[in-house]
C-alpha cells in the first residue's frame, strides 16, 4: 500500500543465522514488493552468531550489491571482519544503544560506556561534555553531503532560479561540529559554515537571499540536499 501511494519504503533484515541462509530470496522478494532500500542489522548478540556464519553472510552481502541489489549495512561489521559494503551507520547522530544494565553506548560495538540510564536522564547523558566527547569518536562514520559534493566536483556553478523558496524536509539538530539533519532514517551531517546556512532553511527566503548572505556555496550545498530529498523547491510563496 505504502509503495503504491508513492511512500520510499525500505527493508530492515536481522543478519542471523535463519537469514543469512536465504539473503537471495529476502532481498529479491523485497525487490518484488518495490523496497528501494534494504538494510541488514546485526543482532546485538554477538553470542548469537559464529564468526563463519557472519563472514558467509558478508560476502553473499557483496555479491549481491554487485548484481545490483539495493543493499546497505546498518553497523559496522565485527572489528577483524572486512566488508566491501559502507555501513549507513547511525549511531551517536540519531540514535545509541542501551545493553539490559541501562549503560548507555554510542553503537552496540562500542567499549565506551557514555553513562547509566539508572543513573541519569537520557537528556543528561546526551548534552553533558563527557558524552559528546565519547560519541565524537562516532563523528568519521557522518555521511558529509559537503565532502560528498567535492569527491565529485562540477566545473560548472550550480544554477537554480534565484525566485525559488527552499522547504526543509528534515528536522535539525545542532552539535559542536556543525549540524545533523535528520530525515526518516537517513541524516547527513554539515560543517559550522553549512549549519549556519541550514538553519536559514525555513521555507521564508528565496534563493537570491541565501546567495547575496552566504555567496555560491549556499547554493551548492542547498542544491546538494535538494538532490538527496532532505529539501525541496516552491516557487509561488505565500
Amino acid at each position: 500500500m505504502a509503495v503504491h501511494s508513492g511512500i520510499n519504503v525500505s527493508t530492515v533484515t536481522y543478519f542471523i543465522p535463519s537469514t543469512i541462509t536465504r539473503l537471495k530470496e529476502i532481498v529479491s522478494h523485497a525487490k518484488q514488493l518495490g523496497a528501494r532500500g534494504m538494510s541488514f542489522r546485526r543482532c546485538a548478540d554477538t553470542e548469537y552468531i559464529d564468526r563463519e556464519t557472519l563472514c558467509s553472510g558478508y560476502l553473499d552481502l557483496q555479491e549481491l550489491y554487485r548484481e545490483g541489489y539495493p543493499v546497505m549495512l546498518e553497523d559496522c561489521p565485527p572489528t577483524g571482519i572486512s566488508c566491501g559494503l559502507n555501513p549507513s551507520c547511525r549511531g551517536a547522530f540519531v540514535s545509541c544503544f542501551v545493553d539490559p544494565w541501562g549503560n548507555l553506548k554510542a553503537c552496540h560495538q562500542s567499549n565506551m560506556i557514555l553513562g547509566n540510564l539508572l543513573e541519569s536522564g537520557i537528556e543528561h547523558l546526551w548534552s553533558n561534555p563527557d558524552s559528546r566527547k565519547g560519541l565524537s569518536c562516532n563523528e568519521d562514520k557522518s555521511k558529509s553531503i559537503s565532502t560528498k559534493e567535492r569527491s565529485h566536483p562540477d566545473p560548472y556553478p550550480t544554477a537554480l532560479d534565484s525566485s525559488l523558496y527552499p522547504m526543509p524536509l528534515f528536522w535539525l539538530r545542532i552539535e559542536p561540529s556543525g549540524a545533523i539533519l535528520v530525515r526518516g532514517y537517513d541524516f547527513v551531517s554539515v560543517s559550522k559554515r553549512g549549519a549556519r546556512i541550514v538553519t536559514t532553511i525555513d521555507g521564508n527566503h528565496q534563493l537570491k537571499s541565501f546567495k547575496k548572505h552566504f555567496g555560491q556555496e549556499a547554493l551548492d550545498l542547498i542544491y546538494a540536499l535538494f538532490r538527496h530529498q532532505f529539501v525541496r523547491f516552491e516557487r509561488n510563496h505565500e
